[in-house]
């Protein structure tokens, strides 16, 4: 089969119509591979502004999208006739966005890029293996020291060409326990690269793989996930199944426990609240709850 030269380019926009379209790269090659290309039309143009709300007055804020797969109507880089559009409406209570999408490194649209900017939000993308096949890709890019920072290094690019912010790390397979030491080095090298080069960028953790390279959500911040700190965020996932008077205690133990491990990170957010309460009718209470004691959370970061 003979190489099209032009298949990268030709990927940039819809097949049948020839619009110019915003795409993820699906594969190691493809990103190891990236170059500026065709696909100006991708870029950013809208400089993050200075957001002017008092942060100490609220917890800081983030939304993880995670509409349907990521790349509906919103890849069209000059609109689509439809009003089927997912939208954001409420940008002043924001300081961080991820565009997602379960693909290997996930681009945010440059509409979505501009939206937030416009309200000086953060604009994230995602970078996530999964399953069997994100156990290969790990295996390739923590092989060694070089792999995996050629790795972030193409990521930094990326980052600074599309002129969005920062990305969402999330690794949802397990990694051999010999390679730990090389996760933790992508994740540092990748944060330190990006600041240099983007100074308000974020690198976030996805609370995932633990310590000795299992695959095991803790929901909270421990000694177990802990040590991936050094991306300077990290980002939980709260399920909570209990009854409706078992909820307030189990708030008041989060408490307890993040305040012994806490201070060794500047930041915490916890996006993910799936409520499954047995009267609905106090989901509002308790989310109310919830964000008191996130915002607790986080003037202990502060104070520390």
């Amino acid at each position: 089969m003979v190489d099209d030269p032009n298949r990268e380019t030709l990927a940039n926009f819809e097949p049948g119509t020839t619009e110019p379209i915003c795409q993820p790269l699906k594969t190691l090659e493809s990103v190891l591979s990236w170059q500026p290309g065709d696909d100006c039309f991708n870029i950013a143009t809208q400089a993050l502004v200075k957001n002017n709300v008092e942060k100490k007055v609220r917890p800081h804020t983030l939304v993880c999208h995670d509409m349907a797969g990521g790349y509906l109507l919103d890849r069209f880089v000059q609109g689509a006739d439809s009003s089927e559009y997912y939208r954001h409406y409420h940008w002043q209570y924001l300081d961080s966005f991820i565009y997602f999408s379960h693909y290997f490194v996930t681009i945010p649209p440059p509409g979505w890029t501009n939206a937030a900017h416009k309200h000086g939000v953060l604009m994230l993308g995602t970078f996530i293996t999964e399953w069997d096949d994100g156990l290969e890709r790990c295996k390739a890019f923590l092989k060694d020291e070089d792999t995996y920072k050629s790795l972030a290094d193409k990521m930094v690019a990326i980052t600074k060409f599309y002129n969005f912010d920062g990305w969402l790390v999330n690794i949802e397979n397990k990694i051999e326990p010999e390679k730990v030491k090389n996760l933790l080095g992508f994740v540092e090298y990748l944060t330190v690269e990006l600041h240099r080069e983007i100074p308000n960028s974020k690198v976030i953790w996805y609370d995932s793989v633990i310590e000795d390279g299992s695959l095991k959500w803790q929901d909270q911040l421990n000694d177990k996930n802990r040590y991936l700190g050094i991306s300077k965020f990290i980002v939980t996932t709260l399920y909570i199944k209990l009854p409706v008077l078992q909820f307030v205690q189990a708030i008041a133990k989060m408490w307890i426990l993040k305040a012994q491990h806490i201070c060794s990170i500047p930041m915490l957010y916890t996006v993910f609240l799936k409520l499954h309460l047995q009267v609905k009718k106090m989901v509002s209470r308790f989310c109310l709850v919830f964000q008191r004691a996130l915002y607790i959370e986080i003037q202990m970061c502060k104070a520390s």
